[in-house]
């Protein structure tokens, strides 16, 4: 016999261990596919509660900037969160796979600039903070980022690897600056009387009112 064949009893056992790995494979790789699912479909149905909750608790406080923005608030938060999850999966796509996280991230971002305009056209003279001071700031800077990674994303972000990454870091960027500029101007309003005392004193006239 050859030195290069393996005896039939070691052959045997060769095949045998080959299957019973091949098994193991096969049968972890299905579990983890499992998993993956599992997870995925409790993503889904909890996603948009851990998108908006820290709008709600922002939003059930006293401080007026926050307290009048209870309907548009978890809007803007809802819809930068989509934003930022597509820019995300934008940028470790290959190029060549879905576009779906492409499209989510340009309709997110575009959603969250539409419901933070909203936001403070609802809010009136309230909406003041956030053209001044570091909310002022971070509020340009959201839309500024926002809208230019919407522009990159668009132009030839499903045809340059270099536009996807690009354009969907500045979309997430520009979510997170938007979230920083709604805690920065509550803060800022809490600090000043105007946006505190002037908002309650006109509640507790119109309570009153009503009550009469």
């Amino acid at each position: 016999m050859s030195d290069n064949v393996l005896p039939r009893e070691d052959a045997h056992w060769v095949s045998l261990s080959a299957a019973a790995l091949t098994a193991v494979v096969v049968g972890f790789a299905s579990t983890i596919l499992v998993v993956i699912q599992a997870a995925d479909a409790v993503g889904a149905v909890t996603a948009p509660a851990l998108a908006t909750y820290t709008a709600v608790l922002l939003a059930d406080t006293a401080v007026p900037v926050w307290h009048e923005a209870r309907r548009e608030l978890p809007l803007v938060f809802a819809s930068g969160a989509a934003a930022s999850a597509g820019a995300i999966a934008a940028m470790l796509q290959p190029l060549g796979g879905s576009d779906a996280p492409r499209r989510m991230a340009i309709s997110g971002a575009v959603a969250e600039m539409v419901s933070a305009k909203r936001m403070e056209q609802a809010l009136g003279e309230l909406a003041e903070p956030y053209h001044a001071g570091r909310a002022g700031w971070l509020k340009q800077a959201a839309t500024g980022l926002s809208a230019a990674g919407i522009l990159v994303l668009s132009a030839a972000g499903r045809r340059r690897r270099s536009a996807a990454v690009i354009g969907g870091a500045l979309v997430a960027t520009g979510a997170a600056a938007e979230r920083f500029a709604v805690m920065e101007a509550g803060r800022q309003s809490a600090r000043d009387p105007k946006y505190v005392v002037g908002p309650q004193r006109r509640r507790i006239g119109a309570d009153g009112t009503a009550s009469a």
